[in-house]
């Protein structure tokens, strides 16, 4: 198709005017189902994909939430290839949190470092430790023991909670001059905590605060537990140790409770034949397999495109399952279910509140995670989904998880690194609900009564020109601009099939 001469106005009136257009690989429309609030479209698969031809562009993926739209006998004559899909909510039962990350060739039964730490609030990037524990551990036995405080205010809140003092914390060592003693310490031996993420994300910001880093393996009693112990209704290390009958009385310190724990689940990893840390996960992911998923397990949305027939019989029985679990009042796959039928799917990142955009919006705002787990994260899906700044900006304050326009830039890069890192597709995509700025009263009208949100005017999810996009991304340099807008979703889409040739 030479799309230099396709230039017409759409129903829309805008044109298409570039030399090698965009693609579209995400087009939601009426036949979306109705539970899938809050974004409710107002436009037919028919009206985009009549916009999309009049623009010259090739191809289109309509995909509608939890159900497999083909196009209406109007659109079978277009010549567009049209790409079947869909938005299906995910649940993580394989490897939501992971047991062990980072490179190690040490056995279980090696010296491992278990940590304990206190902090002046929640937020890795602007709280502070004020109080670091550590014991050398051993095949059960403590080896050795680190502790000390560290210069810091200490809110009345966090005295209440730790019983720490800002009196405690007079004459206390500089974070510097802890962290430089706890590095002496722990060598590269692997670190232990509960709830290691936590322990991890304080430690990684104070180290680059003070111009040190930290590369030690990591394991989690807490991902642990929660697998091995699959039956307690909480998991906190206090509950846990109560479980498995070790004292926990006011003389026991974090760290020394967690090298207790570990050293109870090093004995049950023995059992069951693994002896390498690096073969944690993979025992936890065969454990996992048949588990009922948590109800506290949040469903996060994925986008699967059909490349052929296989593909489309795979999605059509993923559709079928998700409507046999309902989780949070959506139908919801497993993502071992998606790792068994993915055979002929290309599977997409999803949308602001996607699993890997979610980590990284903690990431950016919070301190919470670190790139080798988000790469971890990125490395399952087939491509990256990247979404306008100024469209996510309102589905992030629905969510109640506000972020500035600067800290959603700075997501979009992140996705765009690590996609090159990872050598996958990133793709601009519009999550489409209406067709233009002329549908804006019908759609604002629609959406506001459901969820009683204003939307900005520059922030509605209408189908957007080659032109338009590249405009919404003027922050990237231009060749990223261009790889994320054009190229890329032409790449996806030239591997997928025409959905009307599949039977």
């Amino acid at each position: 198709m030479d799309t230099t001469k396709m230039i017409l106005p759409g129903p829309t009136g805008r044109t298409d005017a570039e030399k090698i257009k965009r693609i579209e690989l995400q087009v939601h429309t009426t036949k979306s189902a109705e539970m899938e609030l809050p974004i409710i479209p107002v436009l037919s698969a028919a009206q985009a994909i009549q916009t999309a031809e009049a623009w010259g562009q090739e191809a289109i993926a309509i995909t509608d939430r939890s159900v497999l739209t083909l196009p209406p006998e109007a659109c079978r004559e277009s010549k567009l290839k049209i790409i079947g899909g869909t938005e299906l909510y995910m649940v993580n039962d394989l490897d939501a949190s992971p047991a062990f990350h980072g490179e190690s060739n040490q056995t279980i039964q090696d010296e491992v470092i278990c940590i304990g730490l206190e902090s002046t609030g929640l937020n890795a990037k602007m709280d502070r430790i004020i109080e670091l524990s550590a014991v050398l551990w051993r095949q059960g036995e403590k080896l050795a023991d680190f502790h000390s405080y560290i210069q810091a205010e200490v809110p009345e809140l966090i005295t209440e909670l730790t019983g720490i003092t800002n009196e405690m914390l007079q004459g206390a060592p500089s974070e510097e001059a802890v962290l430089r003693s706890f590095l002496d310490f722990i060598g590269d031996r692997p670190l232990v905590a509960h709830n290691a993420e936590f322990t991890e994300n304080f430690l990684v910001q104070a180290m680059q605060r003070n111009g040190k880093i930290l590369q030690n393996a990591w394991i989690d009693t807490l991902g642990l537990a929660q697998i091995l112990l699959p039956d307690l209704p909480q998991y906190t290390l206090q509950e846990v140790c109560a479980h498995l009958g070790i004292e926990t009385d006011q003389g026991s310190t974090e760290a020394y409770l967690v090298g207790q724990l570990f050293s109870r689940f090093a004995e049950q990893l023995r059992e069951l034949q693994v002896q390498k840390l690096s073969e944690i996960n993979g025992l936890m992911a065969k454990l996992r397999v048949g588990q009922l998923p948590s109800r506290k397990m949040r469903p996060t949305p994925i986008n699967i495109l059909v490349r052929n027939q296989e593909g489309l019989e795979n999605l059509l029985y993923l559709l079928e399952l998700s409507q046999q679990r309902v989780m949070r009042g959506k139908p919801t796959v497993l993502k071992s279910e998606v790792n068994k039928l993915r055979n002929g799917l290309l599977i997409g990142s999803g949308t602001e509140s996607g699993e890997l955009q979610s980590r990284i919006l903690r990431y950016v705002k919070d301190g919470i995670g670190s790139m080798d787990v988000l790469q971890q994260v990125a490395s399952w899906y087939d491509y990256l989904m990247l979404q306008p700044v100024s469209y996510s900006e309102t589905l992030i304050r629905q969510n109640d998880r506000m972020a500035t326009g600067e800290e959603l830039r700075e997501i979009t890069q992140m996705i765009l690194a690590i996609g090159k890192s990872l050598g996958k597709p990133v793709c601009a995509t519009g999550n489409v609900a209406l067709l233009g700025p002329e549908d804006e009263a019908k759609f604002r009208s629609t959406y506001e009564e459901r969820v009683m949100l204003e939307y900005d005017e520059c922030n509605l999810p209408y189908l957007r020109t080659t032109k338009e996009m590249l405009e919404e991304f003027c922050y990237f340099e231009a060749a990223d601009r261009h790889k994320v807008v054009v190229e890329d979703p032409r790449l996806i889409a030239a591997s997928c099939d025409d959905i009307r040739i599949l039977s």
